[in-house]
């Protein structure tokens, strides 16, 4: 399965959008747990003054002191959960996305080379209150999914919803999913 992702990530032609004022990047993780490919979610601190307790991919905004923003989704996955970037293998790179805060996000594709019990990651707990590692393939079952139409700024959106152990994973995260989900 990873090998047909990496291929197809490989030829994808992403939209890269315009740089905004204020630039961001997460990890789009997968690894192997359990012997499953499995994606790795983090929910946000509900310490957090923006988007507290949300599903959400390692990252964040990009730093000066960053070389680049793959730099800076890697820097965050290691502050947030603990793994260091020489075990994550970059497949590519995915659609950037605005927020609506109007930051452009640019998720990378990465893979993490050594098998983690995710329920045992270091996790950052002034950012993180838990990790979640869910099995690529729950993506694909129907009844775990739903999409809304939404107004926001006055413009027509849908918005994807996936609901996995109680939790709800929406919003740019599940858009960045339902994206590589349909690639």
């Amino acid at each position: 399965m990873i090998y047909k992702i990496k291929e197809k990530v490989k030829i994808y032609k992403r939209n890269i959008l315009p740089e905004t004022e204020r630039l961001a990047a997460v990890l789009f993780p997968l690894i192997l747990n359990q012997n499953k490919l499995s994606v790795i979610l983090t929910k946000r601190s509900g310490k957090l003054p923006n988007h507290s307790g949300e599903i959400s991919f390692p990252g964040g905004m990009f730093d000066l002191t960053d070389k680049n923003l793959l730099h800076t989704a890697l820097r965050e996955t290691e502050e947030e959960i603990g793994i260091q970037s020489d075990l994550i293998e970059i497949l590519g790179t995915l659609d950037d996305e605005i927020s609506l805060a109007g930051h452009r996000v640019t998720p990378f594709l990465g893979f993490v080379k050594e098998n983690f019990d995710c329920l045992k990651l270091k996790i950052n707990e002034v950012e993180v209150e838990k990790v979640l590692c869910v099995p690529f393939e729950f993506f694909f079952q129907k009844e775990t999914y739903w999409n809304e139409t939404w107004i926001r700024r006055n413009k027509l959106r849908k918005v994807h919803f996936y609901l996995y152990e109680q939790e709800i994973i929406w919003g740019l995260t599940a858009r960045m999913i339902n994206k590589l989900i349909n690639l």
